[in-house]
């Protein structure tokens, strides 16, 4: 997942950006999401993949549609794009095998949450890239989907809103380092419970089955 840089101008956003820092980078070399950049990714790989993206997502924007907040902040365009995927890959789109992920049950933590989500677009066109190259084939109408600059710049507004006393800017970074922590603890489970029956679970490392995120000390790249 990546966010993108801002200018200076959004005090909140660059606090939240600085706090999670740590679990942001951590998703970088997740050892089960950096097989999206892999040069021997496969299409099942792929698939299981987008089907851990698409139920974390709908899990927020269900939660979000509960607390009815951020209207103009939905998940929605999002979904559509990986459902658009997974059916064209012919998988189901919700996991079996995998427990629910955690949801926000507060409006700054549902704030939180889309800020990190909405965020993994910004990374999406170098994904594609890698993907197209690797599986020219493969539907990739969630990676490389371009950003709503609007959009983002609505939410941006809101963190700045919510975040504008110390208490509520400090629980906006919380909530934000705990949606990076259990999307990478998701994807850990669902791709375990996946792969666990395969061939191919032998292959990966061994840190690919721990079901705690990799701490990652050193700081994040200019990706944000």
């Amino acid at each position: 997942m990546s966010a993108e840089r801002d200018d200076g101008a959004h005090a909140v956003r660059t606090r939240i950006a600085a706090a999670t820092q740590a679990d942001h980078h951590a998703l970088h070399v997740h050892p089960w999401l950096r097989r999206l950049s892999a040069p021997d990714l496969t299409l099942r790989e792929y698939s299981v993949l987008l089907q851990a993206y698409c139920a974390f997502f709908s899990r927020i924007e269900q939660a979000r549609q509960a607390l009815c907040v951020f209207e103009t902040l939905s998940l929605d365009r999002t979904l559509a794009a990986l459902r658009a995927d997974l059916r064209c890959l012919a998988v189901p789109l919700e996991p079996v095998s995998a427990g629910d992920p955690a949801t926000p049950d507060h409006p700054r933590a549902v704030l939180a949450a889309l800020y990190v989500l909405h965020g993994a677009q910004f990374g999406g066109q170098v994904l594609r890239g890698k993907v197209a190259g690797v599986l020219p084939g493969a539907p990739r109408h969630f990676f490389g989907g371009a950003q709503d600059r609007r959009l983002w710049a609505t939410l941006l507004t809101e963190l700045e809103r919510h975040g504008r006393d110390d208490a509520g800017c400090q629980a906006l970074c919380r909530a934000a380092a705990q949606t990076f922590r259990d999307f990478g603890q998701f994807v850990t489970e669902h791709c375990i419970a996946e792969f666990s029956a395969s061939p191919m679970f032998g292959q990966l490392p061994p840190m690919t089955f721990s079901k705690t995120p990799p701490v990652i000390g050193e700081e994040a790249g200019s990706g944000r």
